[in-house]
């Protein structure tokens, strides 16, 4: 029921967390990792209060939204342990993440586009990402941009990012009202130089 209902992003995970301790719940980070599967699951006792998910991971995504395919040695350990609150068993540990099964992963996510620059800033390049369709996404699309671009596009020295090493937001999110994001950065950023800083609105707003 648990892995069932952490597919649903709404409200933090709201539901989801129904399902964990009060404690746990407060540290558990379901955006952390997104782990892809087919669906088939095997659950078998680990302990005496612990169970342990089995299942082939096909695909993760991170939680700068990243997409990648997985290989068996990557495959998390998803072990549970479990107490008792208030006579109901309730979660007391657990993996940061959330499973889905690859059919209903294109129901939950969806296909976010950021852009970097060519190392000349010549041109824009386009980077993929996948988030929560009913979270916060412009938050986490303008954090993924302060992290910079995907390892496979940065490693290669194919796409650069006009925001400073450094920038961070002010607050933990990006509110959007009447389609225009507010996006509070701090004074690295905010001291840019002036073509630098029009290189910044341009990769913000596209």
């Amino acid at each position: 029921g648990f892995v069932d209902a952490a597919t649903s992003p709404a409200g933090n995970w709201a539901i989801a967390r129904e399902f964990l301790t009060p404690e746990f719940s407060r540290q558990w980070v379901p955006s952390k990792a997104t782990y892809i599967d087919e669906g088939a699951r095997l659950v078998m006792p680990s302990g005496v209060d612990s169970l342990r998910l089995t299942t082939t991971i096909t695909a993760t995504v991170d939680d700068l939204g990243v997409y990648s395919s997985n290989s068996a040695a990557n495959s998390p350990d998803l072990s549970y342990s479990f107490v008792q609150v208030g006579g109901q068993w309730r979660i007391s540990q657990g993996p940061a993440g959330v499973v889905i099964d690859r059919a209903t992963f294109p129901k939950v996510y969806a296909q976010n586009t950021l852009f970097f620059y060519k190392p000349d800033f010549t041109g824009l390049i386009p980077d993929v990402r996948w988030f929560p369709s009913r979270s916060s996404v412009s938050t986490r699309v303008v954090k993924a941009l302060l992290a910079g671009p995907s390892d496979w596009l940065s490693t290669s020295g194919a796409a650069v990012s006009a925001i400073p090493v450094g920038a961070a937001l002010m607050a933990d999110s990006v509110p959007v009202d009447g389609g225009v994001a507010s996006v509070n950065f701090n004074s690295q950023t905010i001291k840019a130089k002036e073509g630098l800083s029009r290189l910044i609105l341009r990769q913000l707003a596209t």
